[in-house]
């Protein structure tokens, strides 16, 4: 035993740093999630000192369950623990303002007491995530010089005196809810920003962050669009790399690829989340417009490799089977000469995540869907796998016989320009 205790004893630092790292789960119950963690570092001394940092990296402040209180009172009493922690997340919780009785009330007088104390003990916090309720009032008086990230829930105004404070040193912000934004900012190396709806914060950010390099922005559909924001900046964003856009509505923003190119042309990757419900009389012919604008615009950002393209595939979820599969195959139909158009106006584009399936570009003209393991339900079944792997060998006889087949789209005298890679391990259905 003692044989076997040494040998581990005498592993490098970086094997014992990995161990720690691979124990520290993510389960979402904070009671149990580094419970293997916390055995590990109990083992020797040398555990201790590597997979301590691990473990109190990042804690989560509950006030709605009194036990919590246990690790604000070790952060309270342990500097060494407290200078551990590089990200705080708030649970949200009404019980932060309950009034309760006079038990409850003396119970969130000690955890606001324990709060405030160990909070002023984590000197080196680097991140903190869903801020609310009596924390924010906690906070205000407190300066964080290490804190680099800030995800905010509701603006009040001790949250914008927050912000304000530390507003020049973030490297990351999010924002949950737009009312009382401050109309100025100084966000000098500010890298990410994600902001609700509407988008018209990205008219007081943008200009504000000359260093931003990730924007993602949301839009209802009674809010203005996209494109009149970045039309309204007046500057352009050399250093914006990835653009996230979300819109919820029943129209289509034609002028947002034009605005795009102009204000971010050395974006690398671009994701277009448009929830318009396109199915109906004239309603597809109005996205192929859209589609027909990205081809446009392409040519002006010489840089954009990846483009995710995302809205509902089908026009209602009770459909008959056959009639989703059906509109599934007419989709990849689309797709592919939707790639074959970008390819030829971009020569840098290599990957396309699109409603039906993903497409990656394996040489100057050729294309293949690829299964997408998570994130899209229409591929996460056998149903799936297999309407993808009918197209293929529908494309694929086409292919042979030199003709155009059945839903096979032109390619300028060139019909063998898209395969498909869609052999997971679970099989596919025969067709």
């Amino acid at each position: 035993m003692s044989a076997s205790h040494s040998t581990f004893e005498r592993l490098p630092p970086e094997i014992l740093h990995l161990i720690a790292e691979d124990t520290d789960s993510h389960d979402d119950n904070a009671l149990t999630r580094h419970g293997s963690t916390l055995a590990l570092i109990k083992t020797s001394r040398r555990c201790h000192d590597i997979g301590a940092p691990i473990l109190y990296r990042t804690i989560a402040i509950d006030a709605c369950k009194a036990c919590r209180s246990r690790i604000l009172e070790t952060l309270v009493h342990n500097r060494h623990y407290a200078s551990l922690v590089r990200r705080v997340a708030f649970r949200h919780c009404d019980f932060w303002g309950m009034p309760g009785g006079s038990d409850e009330r003396n119970v969130m007088l000690v955890l606001h007491g324990l709060l405030r104390d160990a909070l002023a003990n984590l000197t080196h916090l680097q991140s903190i995530s869903s801020l609310c309720g009596t924390a924010e009032s906690l906070l205000v008086p407190m300066a964080f010089p290490h804190l680099r990230s800030l995800a905010l829930g509701e603006f009040t105004r001790d949250t914008q005196l927050f912000l304000a404070k530390h507003a020049p040193q973030l490297r990351i912000l999010a924002i949950s809810s737009a009312p009382g934004f401050p109309s100025s900012l100084d966000l000098a190396d500010l890298r990410i920003f994600k902001g609700p709806a509407p988008c018209l914060l990205a008219a007081v950010v943008c200009p504000a962050a000359p260093r931003l390099t990730h924007l993602q922005l949301k839009q209802h559909a009674n809010e203005a669009p996209a494109s009149s924001v970045f039309a309204s900046l007046g500057i352009t964003m050399p250093t914006l790399r990835l653009l996230e856009i979300w819109s919820w509505g029943t129209s289509w923003d034609m002028p947002l690829m034009e605005s795009i190119a102009r204000v971010a042309p050395n974006l690398v990757s671009l994701m277009l989340s448009v929830e318009a419900y396109w199915a109906g009389s004239g309603m597809a012919e109005t996205r192929d417009r859209f589609i027909a604008t990205i081809n446009s615009a392409l040519p002006r950002l010489p840089q954009l490799f990846h483009l995710e393209f995302s809205q509902p595939l089908y026009a209602s979820y009770n459909d008959a089977e056959d009639a989703q599969a059906q509109q599934y195959i007419e989709q990849l139909d689309c797709e592919a000469a939707w790639v074959r158009q970008w390819g030829s106006a971009s020569p840098v584009l290599g990957v396309c995540t699109l409603p039906a399936t993903r497409w990656w570009r394996l040489s100057h003209e050729l294309w293949a869907p690829v299964v997408i393991t998570k994130g899209y339900q229409d591929l996460m079944d056998h149903e799936g796998l297999g309407d993808l792997s009918t197209w293929t060998r529908r494309r694929t006889a086409a292919q042979a016989e030199g003709g155009r087949g059945r839903g096979l789209a032109s390619t300028g005298g060139d019909p063998g320009r898209c395969i498909a890679i869609c052999a997971p391990a679970g099989g596919v259905r025969s067709a």
